[in-house]
């Protein structure tokens, strides 16, 4: 009697777990530019991944603390969402007769951040090298984002859901504009789900001033330069078949835009590079490609009454191309496996943790140089360094916590940060992880989960 108990009660506190936001799938080895969701665990964040979840997760409210991300180029128009440095965000959904509704805001995409930067005039981005006082004046990525949901499931117990979002912003002062729309359409049955996530429109352009002498070789006058960049479809598609205790899962996405730079500026002196000169950029229009897919088998299964295992393996890669003065070719592939463990402690704790290592990983990167600066940085950060070889130090622990209470849930993320509030370190964006327990900064992605 007293194990049906005990199984009673860690079945309806790990149901409860289940309403989870990004810190949960991090800590359990969700290793994603923009962390949508996963195809074997259940979790809220997969209303993201396929919109026929939202009616696994009605009535919640959902709140991620953060600010504006990471700022890449010392301009707060570019930024990126990261575990140290997190973008605001949150939600609500809401049943309703036979339907689930809902609404999110701040959800913006990593992977469209990544284009957009790529796509800002090298003139425009240099300012962060030469220019005594100015900074790069980079293409502003996806800001004030609305997703929209809406599902329902059916007599026969498929359910399905679409998801809408928008966004559009203008700023006359700075002659800037962007614009985003993208629709999610999922379904899902008890042995299989699939979606398709369709960008249908992405849209970013401004106009920069630069400073008098900022552009080595360009005479010590000012210049103006337009930039712009226009995607064109793209395209996520995907899904999951139950397989023995598993799931099979695959997934295509691909996005093509055209990048315009005015200002004919493709030789350039770097400081920072001993002044070498490269030849970098391209006057006119250019053009660039983004693809990644991915095969995967992942196991969820419970190890004893109150804990659960996650295992996964998968074969991924990812092609990126930017045609400028050289063709930026960025290669990866990579064969991870993740082992990743939750435990529910007590009523009000709930601990995970997982490791992740390639069994496999090449990379083959080239011409970095003829990208923009910032974009140089951001690239190594997330693919590696130019070159042929192996893709190393591929070991990664993550570990996270969740405080319930009652209907409110907080999670968060363990040991992604070695510096205190306090500290005084000059780069804070720089910060390194660490497993660092520090008791003034105990966990970061920090976000609450309330259930009503």
């Amino acid at each position: 009697m007293k194990k049906i108990l005990a199984g009673i009660a860690f079945l309806a506190i790990s149901t409860q777990m289940a309403y989870a936001t990004q810190a949960r799938l991090i800590a359990l080895g969700l290793d994603e530019l923009d962390n949508e969701g996963s195809y074997y665990i259940q979790d809220q964040r997969n209303i993201f991944l396929n919109a026929a979840s939202v009616n696994s997760y009605a009535d919640l409210v959902v709140v991620e603390l953060g600010g504006n991300g990471r700022n890449v180029s010392g301009n707060s128009v570019a930024s990126v969402d990261q575990d140290n440095l997190t973008k605001a965000q949150g939600g609500f959904l809401k049943k309703s007769g036979n339907y689930v509704y809902g609404a999110y805001l701040g959800n913006e995409s990593n992977t469209s951040a990544l284009l957009r930067i790529a796509s800002t005039s090298n003139a425009a981005s240099v300012n962060l090298v030469a220019g005594p006082t100015s900074a790069p004046q980079m293409l502003p990525t996806a800001d004030k984002q609305v997703d929209l949901f809406l599902g329902s499931e059916l007599a026969n117990g498929m359910k399905w859901g679409a998801s809408l979002v928008y966004l559009d912003n203008e700023d006359e002062n700075k002659k800037q504009e962007e614009k985003a729309g993208a629709v999610r359409l999922g379904v899902m049955s008890s042995n299989w789900d699939a979606h398709a996530n369709i960008s249908i429109m992405n849209e970013a352009k401004n106009q920069v001033s630069t400073e008098a002498g900022a552009l080595a070789g360009s005479g010590n006058t000012a210049a103006t330069v337009n930039q712009e960049f226009e995607g064109s479809l793209g395209i996520h598609v995907g899904g999951s078949y139950k397989l023995a205790k598993g799931r099979i899962y695959g997934f295509y996405k691909t996005f093509q835009w055209d990048q315009k730079d005015d200002y004919n500026y493709t030789g350039w002196t770097n400081v920072t590079l001993s002044g070498t000169t490269v030849a970098a950029g391209k006057n006119g229009k250019s053009e660039g490609k983004f693809d990644t897919y991915s095969i995967g088998y992942g196991v969820s299964e419970s190890v004893n009454q109150n804990g659960s295992l996650f295992t996964n393996i998968q074969f991924k890669s990812t092609n990126i191309e930017l045609k400028v003065a050289q063709t930026v070719e960025i290669k990866n592939t990579i064969i991870p496996i993740t082992i990743g463990y939750e435990h529910v402690a007590t009523s009000w704790l709930t601990f995970r943790g997982s490791i992740t290592q390639n069994l496999y990983g090449d990379r083959d990167n080239k011409n970095f140089s003829s990208a923009n600066l910032v974009v140089q940085n951001l690239i190594k950060d997330v693919y590696g360094n130019e070159g042929k070889g192996t893709v190393q130090n591929s070991a990664r622990v993550n570990a996270g916590a969740t405080l319930t209470f009652g209907k409110l849930t907080i999670d968060g993320v363990v040991g992604t940060t070695s510096d205190s509030r306090a500290s005084t370190a000059s780069d804070s964006q720089s910060r390194t992880q660490s497993g660092v327990l520090a008791l003034d900064n105990l966990m970061t992605r920090v976000a609450a989960t309330y259930k009503f």
